[in-house]
């Protein structure tokens, strides 16, 4: 989810067809004392998996849950939804830090998890 063409190519090979429930759940942590990366578009790597490459997702996605959602209910006990899970990591985020020492790792996990709530 870090990788904005892949998650484009997942979601290009799902369009059309009708989807129920989308799991907002993937993410990736961090190592004490490790650097914090970027992606190739330039975005800190744990925010694009934990939340940036989420919203790219749904975003791609909603045509076929909207789909999903006008056809006769098969058997569907609920609308389409989109389930978002985060972390209790989010309480121990810190977004006013990034502008002081954005090289921690462990902040830019907090804060990728504080934004999905």
């Amino acid at each position: 989810l870090a990788d904005a063409a892949s998650v484009r190519a997942f979601a290009a090979a799902e369009v059309g067809k009708p989807l129920d429930v989308l799991l907002w759940n993937a993410g990736i942590g961090f190592a004490p004392g490790a650097a914090r990366d970027t992606t190739a578009s330039g975005a800190d790597t744990r925010l694009a998996a934990n939340h940036l490459g989420h919203v790219l997702l749904v975003d791609m996605l909603l045509p076929s849950m909207i789909m999903a959602a006008e056809e006769p209910a098969a058997g569907r006990s609920a609308p389409p939804r989109v389930v978002v899970v985060s972390s209790s990591l989010a309480q121990d985020a810190d977004v006013e830090a990034w502008r002081t020492d954005p090289h921690q790792a462990a902040a830019a996990t907090y804060d990728s998890r504080l934004a999905d709530r």
